[in-house]
């Protein structure tokens, strides 16, 4: 596969690519994500995202299993359970 990453000024709304000559494909995917942020909120919100907890490897299987056997219950089953 051929990734082609170029970074382009937006004039009037709108840009073009220029594929190079050996570029061949009959369809492609175009992402398009903004570099910087004028306000900051993108920055704040990675920063955010990165100090946020994660799980352990133990966690992650006791979510698991918790989560599969809600899965194994009816909604009676559960209600008793918890006593709702």
């Amino acid at each position: 596969m051929t990734a082609i990453r170029q970074i382009h000024k937006v004039t009037s709304g709108a840009f073009t690519v220029t594929l190079p000559s050996d570029f061949y494909a009959k369809e492609v995917e175009i992402i398009i994500l903004p570099i910087g942020d004028e306000n900051g909120k993108s920055q704040h919100l990675q920063k955010l995202l990165l100090a946020a907890p994660t799980l352990t490897e133990d966690e992650l299987h006791k979510f698991e299993e918790v989560r599969e056997w809600m899965h194994q219950k009816n909604i009676s089953e559960f209600c008793l359970a918890f006593q709702f």
